[in-house]
C-alpha cells in the first residue's frame, strides 16, 4: 500500500494536499520534481473511492501516454480506480470533474481555456517560462482564481537531486533556461534582451 508520508518528500506531500483540497491550481515545478508523477498520483487517489471524471491534457500524445503509464503503475500501489470513474485523454466534447494539465506552458491557450470551461477544476503542472506566456497571466492577474506554487530544486531534500550534476547544468546552460527548468521561474524577457 502506498503511504504518502513514507514515499514522498515533504514538498510533494504539500503539493498533493493542495491538489486534493484547493480549487484550480498551477504548480511551476523544477525538472525532476515529479510533475507527471504527481498528476498521475492525484488521478489514482482521486478516483480510488469515487466516480470522478478526469481528463488528461498534455501538449503531445507522448506526454499524455507518460501520465497514463504512471497511473497504471501507481494503481498497483494505491487501490484500483473505481470502476465508475473515468480517466481519459481530454476530449472537447466531454465535461469533467477535473482536468489535469501536464507541461502547461506548452499547451495551446485555447485548449487551456476550453479545459477550464469544461471542468469544475483544473490542475496544471508546468516548468517556468517567459512572462509573456499566457499561463503567467493566469498566475499574476487577480481576476483569475488559481492557487499558484513555485517549486524550485532547493525545496527538495538533500540527495533528491545529484547536486554536482545540477551545478554543472547551471554552469553550462543559459541562465534563463536553468531558471525555467530548475527554479520554476517565470522571467521577464527584458532581463535577457542584452544577450546575458
Amino acid at each position: 500500500m502506498f503511504d504518502v508520508k513514507q514515499h514522498l518528500p515533504k514538498i510533494q506531500q504539500v503539493i498533493l494536499k493542495e491538489m486534493m483540497h484547493e480549487g484550480s491550481s498551477i504548480f511551476s515545478v523544477c525538472r525532476g520534481g515529479g510533475k507527471t508523477f504527481m498528476l498521475a498520483l492525484y488521478s489514482a487517489m482521486a478516483t480510488a473511492d469515487s466516480a470522478v471524471n478526469v481528463g488528461i491534457l498534455s501538449p503531445s500524445t507522448r506526454q499524455t501516454n507518460m501520465v497514463f503509464r504512471d497511473i497504471e503503475r501507481i494503481n498497483k500501489w494505491v487501490r484500483p480506480t473505481n470502476t465508475a470513474a473515468l480517466i481519459e485523454k481530454f476530449d472537447s466534447t466531454n465535461n469533467y470533474d477535473v482536468v489535469l494539465i501536464d507541461e502547461g506552458v506548452h499547451v495551446p491557450e485555447e485548449k487551456f481555456e476550453l479545459a477550464n470551461r469544461l471542468s469544475n477544476k483544473t490542475i496544471t503542472m508546468t516548468s517556468g517560462h517567459w512572462k509573456h506566456n499566457y499561463l503567467w497571466k493566469r498566475i499574476s492577474y487577480s481576476d483569475y482564481s488559481y492557487n499558484f506554487r513555485q517549486v524550485p530544486y532547493w525545496l527538495f531534500p538533500d540527495g533528491f537531486f545529484d547536486f554536482a550534476n545540477l551545478m554543472e547544468i547551471k554552469r553550462v546552460r543559459p541562465k534563463y533556461e536553468f531558471r525555467f527548468e530548475y527554479c520554476g521561474e517565470f522571467i521577464d524577457s527584458k532581463e535577457y534582451d542584452n544577450g546575458s
